[in-house]
């Protein structure tokens, strides 16, 4: 492999030297920056004496519609504490208050036990109303111990006594621990796959159609050209990508004191360090493949024109490895 260091060297220090690398880490790396800031400057604008709504306070406005007296207003109100409830005294006018915004959502109340609920718009993340059938639940509960004679304020203090401690034993392996760690790896590891093997394709195409490859490769095989290359870009792939999970580190040392404790307690993850191996060796195995397919394609095309399309299937095959991975992490 002759002169394959002259190659690498001279084709890293062209990588890191270009402005596109230079300035798009910069300007990454400064967003790293400031997105893991966000808790401390918001606490600045806010300053330490702003006032913090109360939890349970102003969950919203909702519009009741009571038929056939099927409920008393004072025991939704009772019921439901921290909503705003306005009743109507037909379907009409409360859909009419849902369709323009003024309530969050509503609720045609048809007996003790059914209701009809009246929403804008449903989404594929839309929720059910379990507080509204957590209520009414309840309150059932409560009128069928009143009818069997008892009291349904001894009872629950009698259920809420209980309490389950729960041990798990994990025989196999633990897909929970490390699933958002792993996630977000595949991620930028898919990322850098997809920008430098573009990169080190329009490279090698370059040089063949500008007729620089036939003045190289006298003077050097051309194997040591295309792993000079690949070797290259893919270093360069992996330093940038560490400069930004260090700014993001490092945001995060400087900020921790001013997250708030569910924040600080998601980020508490934690990566098995035979894991980190694994992906650490067939990470960078399968990156250096891709990228080697990436510059073998950049090599038979004739124009710089024709990489993305030649680059099709090798993306293809990456997306296909990309979704199967977030699948499989389920398991």
């Amino acid at each position: 492999m002759k002169n394959l260091l002259t190659v690498f060297q001279f084709e890293f220090r062209g990588l890191l030297k270009k402005k596109s690398f230079v300035i798009t880490t910069l300007i990454v790396c400064l967003l790293a920056l400031i997105g893991t800031s966000v808790p401390t400057i918001m606490k600045t604008f806010e300053g330490e004496d702003a006032p913090v709504e109360e939890p349970g306070e102003n969950l919203g406005t909702l519009g009741i519609v009571i038929e056939n007296s099927a409920l008393e207003e004072d025991v939704l109100k009772e019921r439901l504490p921290g909503f705003t409830l306005e009743f109507f005294t037909s379907r009409e006018a409360l859909q009419e208050k849902v369709l323009d915004g003024t309530m969050d959502s509503g609720y045609i109340v048809t007996s003790p036990s059914s209701y009809t609920a009246v929403v804008k718009n449903v989404s594929m993340f839309t929720g059910g109303d379990f507080l509204f059938d957590e209520m009414l639940r309840s309150y059932n509960e409560d009128l069928a111990l009143e009818k069997e004679g008892y009291n349904p304020s001894e009872v629950k203090e009698i259920l809420q006594g209980i309490s389950i401690e729960r041990a798990e034993e994990v025989l196999g392996k633990d897909s929970q621990s490390n699933y958002y760690v792993v996630y977000v790896l595949i991620i930028v590891l898919f990322m850098i796959v997809m920008f430098y093997g573009n990169n080190v394709a329009t490279l090698v195409a370059r040089e063949k159609s500008d007729r620089t490859m036939e003045i190289l490769v006298t003077s050097t095989h051309p194997n040591s050209l295309i792993i000079g290359k690949v070797l290259a870009s893919g270093l360069a792939g992996i330093l940038q990508a560490g400069l930004i999970a260090l700014s993001l580190f490092g945001g995060y040392l400087l900020n921790r004191g001013n997250y708030s404790p569910e924040i600080q307690e998601f980020l508490k993850l934690s990566i098995d360090p035979k894991l980190l191996l694994v992906f650490l060796f067939f990470g960078t195995t399968g990156y250096f493949l891709l990228l080697f397919l990436y510059a073998s394609i950049g090599a038979l095309v004739s124009k710089v024109e024709d990489v993305p399309s030649a680059t099709t299937l090798v993306t293809m095959f990456s997306m296909a490895a990309y979704f199967i991975s977030l699948f499989t992490l389920n398991f």
